[in-house]
Formats: C-alpha cells, structure tokens, sequence
C-alpha cells in the first residue's frame, strides 16, 4: 500500500473516531452528532423511518413527514385516469387550480358553455383527459373535495385558532351523504365518505365522525390512501371522546399500514397513550401477533431506554415487520452513546465532549453497559439465525457489538458469515465499514497481512 493512502486513511479514522476535533464554536449541540458513533441508522430497506433514527436531544430524528400525502394521491389519480397523465400534472389539477376553472371544464362538457381557463390549466394531460372522456363523477367529486378543503385544512403551528364554520360544514356533510349515495363507482363511494368523516371530525362532531367510518368506510375494499387517512380520522375522534386505548389501537394499526402521516399518527398514538400505564394493557386490544409487533414497535421507536428484550419480542411476533432494521440501529446507537463513547474516552487520548450531558460513566454503569452490549449481540445472532431477506445485517450488527466490546476473534468470524449472505448495498457499506474497523483495531502495528485486509474498504 502507497504511504500516502495510509497517512490518507489514519488521518480521517482520527477525525472519524474523535469527531469533537473538528467541532468549532456554534450556536449550540448538534443532536445528530454528539456521540462517537460507527453504525449508520440509515441501514434499513425501509426509507420511510428516517423521523424514528435515534438522537437523544431532539423528540425526534426528523420532524418531516418522510412521504407527502397529496403525492401518493396524485399518483392514484393518474393510475386512475391512465398513463397519458403525469403525476405532477395530477397534483397540480388536484391540488393547484382553482374551483373555478375546474367547474368550467365540468360546465363545458355538461352545458357545451365556453372553456374559459388558462392556457396553464388547457394544457394539462389531466384536463385533457377530462375533455376527451367527459368523467363527469370524478370532476364532480374534485369539485366537492374543493368546497369542503378550507374547512379541515389549517396550519396548528399559526398563532390564531383554526376558524370553521360547523354551519356549513353540515351543509356540506349532507350534501356529500347525497353524493355518495348517486356516485356509481366504489371508489368515489370511499371518496366522498372520506370527505364527510373528515368534515364531521374538524367540525367537533366526533359520534358522526366514529358513525360515517363504520358505516361507509370499513366494508369498502378500495385499496386507497385514504383509507389509512380515514381510519385515523375515527382514532382521533375515540381519542376527543376520552377513548384513548381504542385510539392508541388503531393508530397503530394505521401507522403500519401506510407511510403517509409516519410522523402525525406516531405523535397520536404517543399522545393517546398513558405513560404510567404497562404495555400489556394495550396490547390485549390487537387481534393478533402482526398487530402486537406493531404496536410494540411504536413503543419502541420513541424509548430512550433499551429496548433489546422488545426487539426479540417483535421477532418472536412478526419476524418480517418493517420496524426492526431501525429499531436494531436505535439500539446500538443507544449504547454507542452510554457504552462505547465513554469507553474511547478513557483510552489515551480521548476526551469527554464538552457538552455532554451524562454524568461521568462509573466502574458500575459501564458493567451495566457493557452487559446491555453483550444482551444485543447474543439478539442479534439469534435473528440471524431466521430465515429473513436482511439476516446478513443482523450479523453485521452482532459483529459491531462484538467490537464495541473488544471480542475481535467473533467480530471477524461473524463478518466472514455475513460475507456469506445476500446483503443490501446498505448492509454492505455497514460491512465495509465494521471490517476496516475491526482491521486497525485487533492490528497493532501496520502489516501486510493488515494492508491487504483494509485495502477493500479504502478503495
């Protein structure tokens, strides 16, 4: 190996192991950064979990919603009105043009009355589609969503109070009760009913809003967005009805059913849920094991303590649910925290960040951390074990924490297993990264046999 790729690669291992060095003066901590940390919380196949990443300062990874929901709308409208529409076309006529214009397509095709909109609106594939097929339901039901929009649309971060008038909103209500009743297609059905159960929520009537969603939204079998979007709508209404364990339910049932609204029925379910209260008295509400992973998996995701043993639990469960790859980062995240940085920091050269909150680690909280370390790693092999698409990065995780702990002879048996596998690209950067680690770590001086180990990862 040229010497300039080994000074290259001590240099940034420095900097990468002691990232405190290269902090300079700020307004304040960096909740992403503040602990010495090797694993990537990003590892899962799941995208849509980026809100859930572990950091101890902030409630949460990420505020934002990973997935938009008049995205996911736009796309069912062009897969309803065929390929010859674009999404973005879709969500513009949606969500963008005005109850004007689109009355005036529908008026021109029901009353041949002159097309008086703007080039931009004429010009789009949806409107096209809308002239050429003369779909006068799903105009007529675009036309309704628009009147009933301003009335369960609001910014709750406004200093002002949400002002909505019940007495149109009932109009509204019971005109739409008319429309679902003379709409012809199942999908308009659901459309219409998600509109009134969403009116009657925002207008306080919760009994009517519980009554529509049993009554016109469970038996529909639709595959849509809305219905996770109108299930949630009957949780928030349990919820204002001092039903919470019912709402806790089902917003668990509705945070795994759906990405739209990850963040939103997350913070529900957390609200709807009495922290004093034991697990189990929730968790006799599922009808099955799927649900209970679930569930668990939303107690998880916003615990700061460790959750190994809840981990195993959800295995046990659901051994294919979506939460576990996230939820297994969270937890080495958790002790690189606890664990590992307060180690580095007793070795030569280390150096307690200075604006860590903890109290200094003692003989007696490292014993307990390293513990916590050696009861993931022993998890983790057995989830390896299973027969799942992602066991390659169960094993790398059990290789991590067995170089957390300095084990390094199962660190390299559980990567060379690994290696073995079919790993995501994810999981293999994970790989590349552990084993380099590893490398420098169990090689005291810089060998040949030691060159040509770290060379992959360098390149």
């Amino acid at each position: 190996m040229k010497l300039k790729i080994f000074v290259m690669l001590c240099v940034s291992t420095f900097f990468v192991s002691f990232p405190q060095n290269i902090i300079g003066c700020g307004p304040g901590i960096d909740p992403y950064d503040y602990y010495t940390s090797f694993f990537n919380p990003d590892v899962s196949v799941n995208n849509n979990l980026r809100p859930f990443y572990y950091t101890g300062y902030n409630f949460l990874y990420d505020e934002a919603e990973p997935v938009q929901t008049t995205d996911v709308l736009a796309e069912e409208w062009r897969n309803y009105c065929g390929n010859n529409v674009t999404v973005k076309d879709a969500k513009n006529f949606v969500t963008q043009f005005s109850q004007k214009d689109i009355s005036n397509i529908y008026f021109n095709i029901e009353k041949s009355q002159p097309l008086k909109i703007p080039d931009s609106v004429k010009q789009n594939s949806m409107t096209k589609y809308f002239v050429q097929q003369k779909d006068l339901e799903a105009l007529g039901y675009i036309i309704y969503a628009k009147k009933a929009e301003p009335y369960v649309t609001g910014d709750y971060t406004t200093w002002e109070p949400i002002k909505r008038d019940s007495i149109v909103m009932a109009k509204l209500i019971k005109n739409g009760q008319q429309l679902y009743s003379a709409s012809k297609k199942e999908l308009f059905k659901l459309k219409y009913a998600y509109q009134i159960t969403r009116l009657a929520f925002y207008s306080g009537n919760n009994a009517d809003a519980i009554k529509f969603y049993d009554e016109y939204i469970a038996a529909n079998k639709i595959e849509s967005v809305l219905q996770p979007l109108s299930l949630a709508l009957k949780a928030g209404a349990l919820y204002n009805t001092n039903r919470k364990k019912e709402a806790a339910y089902i917003f668990s049932k509705v945070f795994a059913l759906a990405d739209v609204k990850k963040v939103s029925n997350y913070q529900s379910f957390r609200w709807a849920v009495d922290s004093k209260a034991n697990r189990n008295e929730y968790l006799q509400l599922c009808k099955n094991d799927i649900e209970k992973a679930d569930m668990l998996a939303l107690f998880a995701l916003g615990s700061a303590a460790h959750e190994t043993e809840t981990i195993a639990e959800i295995a046990k469960l659901n051994p294919l649910n979506t939460t576990l790859e996230t939820l297994i980062a969270r937890e080495i995240n958790k002790l690189e925290e606890s664990y590992l940085t307060p180690a580095l920091n007793k070795q030569n050269g280390g150096k307690l960040f200075y604006y860590t909150w903890a109290e200094k680690p003692t003989d007696s909280t490292m014993q307990a951390g390293q513990a916590e370390v050696e009861n993931l790693g022993n998890v983790l092999l057995k989830l390896s074990d299973a027969n799942n698409e992602n066991n390659g990065l169960y094993k790398i995780a059990a290789a991590y924490c067995a170089l957390m702990l300095k084990d390094f002879a199962k660190a390299n048996l559980y990567l060379s297993q690994a290696k073995k596998r079919t790993l995501t690209t994810k999981a293999n950067d994970q790989w590349m990264l552990t084993n380099l680690l590893l490398a420098i770590n169990e090689s005291k001086t810089m060998s040949a046999a030691t060159e040509e180990k770290i060379l992959p990862s360098i390149k």
